[in-house]
């Protein structure tokens, strides 16, 4: 842990046999905050999923910086980091015992994320992946695309996607919000 500026959240290096995690405190905050907690168990992941470890220690896959708030669908071993660090932190019984026990909406989100200690943005990801709880999150980002995840069980009631627009519209709930 420390403070490494704007250049990442963190990181797994390896170098001659030995592997190093870096935990950036400017970008993730203190250690028991729910952001660092969660990148420190992404790396984790990446150092103790067979094929990420191999990668890395073979060359074929090289360290490179990881960032809490930028969608890296297209890049499976971060998805993949990223689900292994939500089970890890909100497994699922006891992300059900306490998301059913604090509610629904945005407010059941922040309680969970209080009671589990993790981030707000990965406990709403964590509903989104559970079949059952109905609901969708969008992420804005300043001069950035949004994106945006459908629960399995919103789709049932055939809510399929986020519209993506231009801008947003006037006087709507979101607008108002931001």
């Amino acid at each position: 842990y420390d403070d490494y500026g704007p250049y990442f959240d963190g990181m797994l290096h390896h170098e001659a046999g030995t592997f190093h995690v870096y935990c950036n405190e400017h970008r993730c905050g203190s250690r028991q905050e729910g952001r660092a907690r969660f990148t420190l168990a992404h790396e984790l992941a990446h150092f103790l999923i067979p094929e990420h470890n191999a990668a890395l220690r073979s060359g074929v896959a090289p360290h490179h910086p990881s960032f809490c708030n930028k969608a890296n669908a297209k890049l499976y071993v971060e998805v993949e980091a990223d689900f292994f660090a939500s089970r890890v932190l909100m497994p699922e019984v006891r992300f059900q015992e306490v998301s059913h026990r604090c509610g629904s909406g945005l407010g059941a989100m922040r309680r969970t994320a209080n009671e589990l200690g993790t981030s707000l943005q990965s406990t709403a990801r964590r509903f989104v992946d559970s079949p059952t709880h109905p609901c969708a999150f969008v992420v804005w980002r300043d001069g950035k695309e949004p994106w945006f995840g459908v629960s399995a069980a919103l789709r049932k009631y055939g809510f399929i996607f986020v519209k993506r627009r231009s801008s947003l519209a006037e006087g709507s709930a979101t607008a108002v919000a931001l």
